[in-house]
């Protein structure tokens, strides 16, 4: 009986932490990608609709760059480092171009990219406090399951 209800939390838990993570990858990129689509075609010019496009792409690298965060760190010590420092120095020129057309657009679109990156954190911390509910639970029925032999 204890068993099978712990097997049960365990699985719920388990199921809550992954829904969790998908949407806290998702709160990530869906509402940036919605907003640009919003507000691209208001834009005048298109100059300025590529300036919208290019702070995306720079908003999603750096999204992506921190989600693939352990990939980087394992390869990062074979780069040279001022291949680092023109990279990260033409994305800011990049950034700083595309923002010198559209600076209240930029502003708009930053906004829900601040608004869904902190509800992708509340999401994640979710799902890191199920996943350790999770192991919990798995260790507690390891224990039962020892107290039922050893009896």
């Amino acid at each position: 009986m204890i068993k099978a209800k712990l097997e049960k939390r365990y699985k719920v838990f388990r199921w809550i932490q992954y829904i969790s993570l998908a949407l806290s990858i998702i709160s990530c990129f869906i509402p940036l990608l919605i907003s640009c689509v919003r507000v691209v075609p208001a834009v005048e010019t298109a100059a300025q609709k590529w300036s919208i496009g290019g702070i995306a792409a720079i908003i999603t690298a750096v999204i992506l760059g921190v989600a693939l965060r352990s990939l980087i760190q394992r390869f990062i010590d074979k780069l040279p480092y001022t291949l680092i420092v023109l990279v990260v120095s033409g994305v800011m020129l990049a950034l700083v171009i595309c923002l010198k057309n559209i600076i209240d657009d930029a502003i708009a679109v930053l906004w829900v990219a601040v608004i869904s990156s902190g509800v992708a954190f509340a999401l994640e911390l979710t799902s890191m406090l199920f996943k350790a509910l999770a192991e919990h639970t798995k260790e507690e029925y390891g224990r039962v399951e020892d107290d039922v032999q050893s009896q």
